[in-house]
């Protein structure tokens, strides 16, 4: 099978599928002689079949005694082409050949954000038209969730009558090192350029030149001295992550958009922006009852097995219980509240607890004090040590769970918590309560889905979300007890390596 037999194939395939072809290369085949040897007139069949243009018309290889175009650039859709041609080079006997291709930068989607009209507002009358709301409707619902949506509906409609909600164009950040002097520089410069374009006399262009010149200088000088000075500040306050953010920013490693202007779902192109964050919600509501499933984790009906039974011998003398608070503390508590530490007076409760009755895995090095991957690694590099030095030979398995909060069972996280644990009653209530019912939205491009509740998975980026997750696979080593020979184990968050 020649070239040309392949080259029939791979264009045809090209043909079948729409797609976009270039061809660049040394062919061999001199297209500028009138008569064409069988392996150029091979190649002209084939581009006249498929409709191939050849784009470089001028001779590519020069010697004394001969001129021959057998660089050759072939391309299906000349159209996307703006220039072609030949550029010729002393370092070979074969010139450079270049084509340009046309692309078309799509354009940013402006900014848009939704901000409060505060130009009309009274801070007098908001107050009394707040106080004269129908505030008991909050006191007759017993649910804290419509108690909240309730509170919240009739702030709000009292808040956008008096600021109301307007939509904002947001510009992007000047340059921080053009001051005004560079920029009076700047519409100097500029007045004179067209003045040297109006009237052409060569005093006016030297005048254009000479101050665009100064205007390269002082911007290069600010900005240089920007940078330095902002190195320099956080290099003092020892703030490494916004030095590297300067840093980062002068080599133009810039973050990417996080805007989404289009999403591809099962061939179809999603581009309104309400559509784009229900299927993302959709998405990341329904990725871990996923995950979970193609794990065939066992069910709610199957945790009272051998594993469950042996592990209840572990359990403390005492159950866990919540320590007693005065009404006075919650009201001082909740003045001060911090919604994202909520639940860290449970955390530090359940962790003492834990570690007073010593519950916790020796194998788990991740979501505990004192413990990392320095850690894990001296206990599986001092156990290999051990096993080369008896003759053993090692092997390990690395594995790395995915979407490990996401997959988590609510009802199997529930049950070890009672069984392994010691959490029942009212403290058990407790946690149902944190775990069941939560709901979560997508936002993209200040545009917000609709709530979904959530079945499956603990909270990520919360206080109490490793801690759970910790006592979730604490028991993992207990079934590794009943292979032969039992291997060892040693965890680090959702990492897992077995070694034997």
């Amino acid at each position: 099978m020649n070239i040309f037999d392949y080259w029939a194939s791979f264009l045809a395939k090209c043909d079948n599928e729409d797609k976009e072809l270039i061809l660049i290369g040394d062919l061999n085949c001199d297209v500028s002689k009138t008569i064409l040897d069988p392996h150029t007139c091979k190649l002209q069949f084939l581009c006249s079949l498929y409709q191939i243009d050849q784009l470089i018309k001028e001779s590519t290889r020069l010697t004394p005694k001969s001129a021959t175009l057998i660089d050759l650039i072939l391309k299906n859709r000349p159209e996307n082409i703006s220039r072609s041609g030949v550029i010729h080079l002393g370092i070979s006997d074969h010139s450079l050949v270049y084509a340009v291709r046309k692309f078309t930068l799509p354009k940013g989607r402006q900014k848009i954000r939704q901000v409060r009209n505060f130009k009309n507002f009274v801070e007098n009358d908001f107050i009394r038209d707040v106080s004269q709301l129908p505030w008991e409707m909050v006191y007759q619902v017993g649910d804290p969730n419509l108690c909240w949506q309730v509170w919240k509906s009739l702030l709000l409609d009292a808040l956008n009558r008096h600021a109301p909600l307007r939509h904002k164009r947001i510009r992007n950040n000047p340059v921080p090192w053009i001051n005004p002097q560079i920029k009076e520089l700047m519409r100097k410069r500029d007045y004179h350029k067209k003045k040297a374009i109006k009237y052409d006399p060569e005093s006016q262009w030297e005048l254009y030149k000479t101050l665009r010149n100064e205007v390269n200088i002082n911007m290069r000088k600010a900005k240089s001295k920007y940078f330095c000075d902002k190195i320099q500040a956080s290099s003092q306050m020892g703030d490494s992550k916004s030095g590297w953010a300067r840093i980062n920013s002068l080599l133009g490693r810039k973050h990417k958009n996080a805007n989404i202007n289009e999403l591809k779902v099962n061939d179809d192109i999603i581009s309104d922006d309400k559509s784009i964050t229900e299927t993302l919600n959709e998405y990341f509501i329904n990725i871990g009852m996923k995950m979970a499933a193609e794990s065939a984790c066992q069910s709610t009906d199957a945790l009272n097995d051998q594993v469950i039974y042996e592990s209840t011998v572990l359990l403390p003398k005492e159950n866990f219980h919540f320590a007693d608070i005065t009404i006075d503390s919650v009201s001082k508590r909740l003045q001060n509240l911090n919604v994202s530490k909520a639940t860290g007076e449970v955390f530090t409760q359940i962790e003492n607890f834990l570690n007073k009755h010593a519950l916790l895995s020796k194998f788990q090095s991740g979501f505990r004090p004192k413990h990392g991957t320095l850690g894990a690694l001296i206990q599986m590099c001092d156990q290999w040590l051990q096993d080369m030095d008896e003759g053993k030979i090692n092997g390990v398995v690395f594995l790395d769970i995915c979407k490990v909060f996401d997959s988590v069972n609510h009802e199997i996280l529930l049950e070890k918590l009672k069984t392994q644990f010691g959490i029942h009653d009212i403290e058990l209530k407790w946690f149902q309560s944190y775990l069941r019912n939560r709901k979560q939205v997508c936002s993209v491009n200040d545009q917000t889905s609709s709530a979904r509740t959530i079945i499956c998975g603990i909270p990520q980026g919360s206080i109490l979300g490793p801690l759970l997750f910790l006592l979730y696979i604490n028991d993992m080593p207990d079934i590794l007890e009943r292979t032969t020979p039992t291997p060892s184990l040693c965890r680090r968050h959702s990492d897992i390596f077995l070694f034997a």
